[in-house]
């Protein structure tokens, strides 16, 4: 592909395919395990920067994950990364290696998926 593809910032809609995504990919099992090792999350226990700090490495514990079963949900990753990059599926697929893994890697690094697996952390406040 020519020119490099953009993505939009995450968007309400884009939630559905991200579960549907992290379902296929165990992501789930992955943020479990990452709760038994990090103990109680009571209040007052973590200050609001050692959430940050915890977001961020759940965030690359799942990224982990996820990239390992990234064959099980390829098709949904592709709809997804279509979806934000405005592009049809086939565009995706058709990536060669370099720009289809440096998406993937971008897409990890979007600030709105840092900000969601912050907000799934507060919640066990």
């Amino acid at each position: 592909m020519e020119n490099k593809l953009e993505m939009r910032k995450l968007g309400g809609q884009d939630t559905f395919l991200m579960l549907k995504i992290m379902s296929k990919t165990r992501a789930k099992e992955a943020v479990k395990e990452f709760l038994k090792k990090q103990g109680s999350f009571e209040k007052g226990k973590k200050s609001e920067e050692d959430y940050k700090a915890i977001g961020i490495e759940v965030m690359l514990d799942v990224a982990d994950t996820i990239m390992c079963n990234l064959d099980d949900a390829q098709s949904d990753i592709n709809k997804l990364l279509a979806n934000l990059c405005d592009v049809k599926v086939k565009e995706i697929e058709k990536l060669d290696f370099m720009e289809y893994n440096t998406l993937i890697i971008n897409f990890f690094k979007k600030e709105e998926l840092k900000s969601f697996f912050k907000l799934i952390f507060l919640s066990f406040k």
